[in-house]
């Protein structure tokens, strides 16, 4: 009972300890936040790259590396857990809209068996899906589905006309095709809005237009579950062993690894980066602490002279540090929380207030700030918060705890 006693009392008689307990609050705080954002953006991103790709893609060596894939697909959809099988094309094109040329992607797709591989068609405003019937009154032309930012940066309007001009190799034109713009889409992701033009499969693989001679560039599968997704592609890639063409089987998490280790990277460095204030925070601590110990000095000595042991004394500077960053860590983890939860109103206020946008949709191209607050990280936040604390209070307590007690009353 005496431990906790003179460890309320050392952290009451020094209002020093204020400062560590903010720097651990404030270490705390930043950590929930910028994580909750990151995980958020994580979360969003997923959900975006993962609506528009399959659970898995077969795809060949080169632009157009699947030849005879109605065989293929007939290899494919025999495996088990594979639900769907849908062909696609993707390549690079010049898209001309009046005089202006600029590159952009075109990808070819079976509209029907499409929707059944991908969430691609709830991207397209209204129900029209995979439709790329062009408006009535518009040129008897085939359809197309234009990303929202083409549209944009060419002033594009439902029904008008646009060239397609199909590009191999070192800048070799292959075809043009005409064709009018169906409906838009926007994914939420610049990449995709900004330079993707969907059309037809055989429009996009006729002689007119990439002449691929019948190849696609390969073709989308879905599965009855995703967890099935490695045995799945073992069987595949087992089945095509004999193939002479080479093929190449890929998860959609395979397919755009690069984007989805980047953003996990981003949020292991802001991790280290922020963690550096607690630390700091736990350097405070011990410097504090062994001032206490130091002018308590006498203190102790007498402590130990009346049948205190040397665990005891240890116990209560422990217990001084760990109350020290758990106090910092509890109105860290409330501010952090309360911080997260009201970001989008405060970002709304200061945009209101001052004009400025803290977070443009234009450049990041959320319309709100994503976040996600996870029980799970805020239990590992408060814990590696604790553990820093008493780690940091550890050298101080060993130094009291090793005090002579006969050394420090002897000249009382």
């Amino acid at each position: 009972m005496y431990k906790l006693f003179l460890a309320l009392r050392y952290l009451r008689s020094r209002r020093v300890i204020i400062f560590p307990v903010a720097g651990v609050a404030l270490g705390v705080m930043a950590l929930v936040v910028v994580l909750s954002v990151m995980a958020g953006f994580d979360i969003e991103l997923r959900t975006w790259v993962r609506g528009v790709n399959s659970d898995l893609v077969v795809q060949g060596a080169g632009m157009f590396g699947v030849r005879d894939y109605p065989d293929l697909i007939k290899t494919v959809e025999g495996v088990e857990h594979v639900e769907a099988v849908a062909p696609f094309v993707e390549a690079v094109a010049l898209i001309k809209a009046g005089p202006t040329y600029t590159w952009c992607m075109v990808m070819g797709v079976d509209p029907e068996a499409e929707s059944r591989v991908s969430n691609f068609g709830q991207y397209v405003p209204g129900e029209r899906g995979l439709d790329f019937t062009p408006p009535e009154g518009s040129a008897d032309l085939p359809g197309a589905l234009v990303g929202a930012e083409v549209m944009r940066d060419f002033y594009l309007t439902i029904g008008d006309e646009l060239i397609l001009i199909g590009v191999r190799g070192r800048g070799t034109t292959v075809g043009y095709k005409k064709v009018a713009v169906a409906s838009e889409f926007k994914l939420g992701m610049y990449e995709y809005d900004s330079t993707y033009v969907v059309i037809e499969l055989e429009e996009a693989i006729g002689k007119d237009f990439l002449s691929t001679d019948g190849a696609v560039t390969g073709i989308h599968v879905r599965l009855d579950n995703y967890a099935n997704a490695p045995v799945v592609k073992r069987r595949i890639e087992e089945l095509l062993e004999s193939n002479p063409a080479y093929l190449q089987v890929l998860t959609w998490e395979e397919k755009r690894g690069g984007l989805l280790r980047a953003v996990g990277l981003e949020r292991r460095v802001m991790t280290v980066i922020l963690s550096f204030i607690i630390l700091v925070a736990g350097f405070a601590i011990t410097a504090i602490l062994m001032m206490v110990v130091a002018d308590k000095y006498h203190d102790i000595g007498i402590i130990r002279a009346v049948g205190g042991t040397s665990k005891g004394v240890a116990a209560i500077f422990l217990a001084v540090g760990a109350a020290t960053t758990t106090v910092g860590a509890v109105v860290g983890m409330i501010a952090g929380i309360v911080f997260t939860l009201n970001l989008n109103r405060l970002s709304h206020f200061i945009e209101r207030t001052t004009g400025f946008s803290v977070f443009p949709s234009n450049l990041y191209y959320f319309d709100e700030i994503p976040t996600d607050i996870d029980p799970l990280r805020l239990i590992a936040i408060f814990v590696a918060a604790v553990a820093v604390g008493l780690l940091a209070s550890l050298a101080p307590a060993v130094r009291a705890g090793r005090l002579d007690p006969l050394e420090a009353i002897r000249y009382e």
